[in-house]
């Protein structure tokens, strides 16, 4: 029986690929310094660590005296880092190199990439520079929307550099794109880069906070279009870097004339898009970087897309407080409309205001015919699940108004 490590045990997508590697016959075992009652993944795995998953040298020593096969991580990128580093040190077998790791998570190494490949990425300044307002002030190397600012003159410019440096080393000041984003899915498969589907996705600002997701589409209204203009150069970019194996998605921005390259990430995305993949295209990325992880090759046979339902991703969110009590999540899951329900938080989790994608309580995946059987659905799931703090109160918001989107 092969051993599977999984670093972190809390984040988006370590409970889900636990449940799919014990299905699978394989020894799964969670390491992160958090006891077993707040680290999901380690209830449902077949051993335990309690080890940092930044203490390098230790794991590496467990890791050889245990005969560890492969290491893995959610969608958490310093535990994702940090399992590569492991790979390097012990010689297990990594699907993925720490050079294209940087490559696609650091921002600024990723827009380099997408120049030199003829892909458009938003326009760059420096602090010094004659800066047309409205920018957008970023780290380096962060993820999930945190160390983000909008800023209108130089003094929130300056405010908005410490904000950024205070989750990297390094931030960008971009022009600010005043349009909605898109969301492009590949899979690489030994080297094969698969267009996986696109996705529109709306965002809003949280609680004056960062702008973050409000709800995903798909198919994209402009998927055509994207194949037709940007594709085969995403493709040569992607084999440029090396890229063996991984799920990979890219968010761009879409004013209707262009598709803006933004971020890029060699992994599962935060809101599980490994699930619309699957459903349009019959190739599971879950499945895939498990595979990945232990050496082995991923078979797959490439589903064409027919009479398939548009495919909606709508993240709940959660106010600050205490949560308590958590009703409705199993009669959720067996809605026939519900494709997956992805918890982010669970019982005794303490929110705040925190104004970036760490307040969602979880992403809802649905599937719908046309705006009306949307709107039921998710109408149907708001009956059903609530979260509530220590004095009663209703914790679940959405910060999407339904009746906006013109589906």
């Amino acid at each position: 029986m092969k051993k599977l490590l999984m670093l972190g045990g809390k984040p988006i997508g370590s409970t889900e690929i636990a449940e799919y590697a014990k299905k699978k016959g394989i020894y799964t075992i969670v390491s992160d310094y958090l006891p077993e009652s707040e680290s999901p993944a380690k209830k449902i795995s077949d051993e335990q660590w309690e080890l940092s998953t930044a203490d390098i040298e230790k794991l590496s020593e467990k890791v050889k005296k245990e005969n560890v096969d492969g290491v893995i991580a959610g969608v958490h990128e310093f535990c994702i880092r940090k399992g590569i580093e492991l790979c390097e040190q012990t010689g297990i077998e990594s699907w993925c190199t720490l050079e294209q790791w940087d490559n696609c998570s650091n921002k600024k190494l990723f827009k380099e990439q997408c120049q030199s490949y003829g892909i458009d990425v938003a326009k760059t300044y420096k602090l010094n520079d004659d800066i047309n307002y409205p920018v957008i002030v970023k780290p380096a190397d962060s993820d999930g929307s945190r160390g983000f600012s909008i800023c209108n003159n130089y003094e929130e410019l300056e405010k908005g550099v410490q904000h950024a440096l205070e989750f990297s080393d390094d931030y960008l000041v971009e022009e600010y794109m005043k349009c909605d984003a898109c969301i492009i899915h590949y899979t690489a498969v030994d080297g094969e880069i698969i267009f996986s589907g696109i996705s529109d996705k709306y965002s809003k600002s949280l609680d004056g906070g960062s702008m973050v997701m409000a709800l995903q589409i798909l198919p994209s209204r402009d998927e055509k279009k994207y194949l037709e203009t940007v594709n085969e150069k995403a493709i040569k970019m992607f084999k440029g870097l090396g890229i063996k194996n991984g799920p990979i998605w890219i968010e761009a921005f879409n004013d209707g004339k262009r598709f803006v390259f933004n971020e890029m990430a060699l992994r599962l995305g935060g809101s599980m898009t490994n699930y619309p993949v699957q459903y349009f295209t019959g190739i599971d990325q879950l499945e895939l970087i498990v595979d990945a992880a232990l050496g082995e090759k991923y078979n797959y046979v490439k589903e064409e897309r027919k009479d398939k339902k548009q495919y909606a991703i709508l993240p709940i969110h959660v106010k600050s407080g205490v949560l308590t009590k958590i009703v409705g999540q199993e009669e959720v899951k067996d809605f026939d409309f519900v494709q997956a329900l992805v918890m982010v938080h669970q019982e005794g989790d303490e929110i705040d205001n925190w104004g970036t994608a760490q307040q969602v309580f979880c992403y809802l995946h649905i599937t719908f015919d046309d705006k009306k059987e949307f709107i039921d659905n998710i109408n149907k799931v708001k009956e059903k699940l609530h979260a509530y703090d220590e004095k009663g109160n209703e914790q679940l918001f959405y910060l999407m108004n339904l009746e906006e989107w013109n589906g």
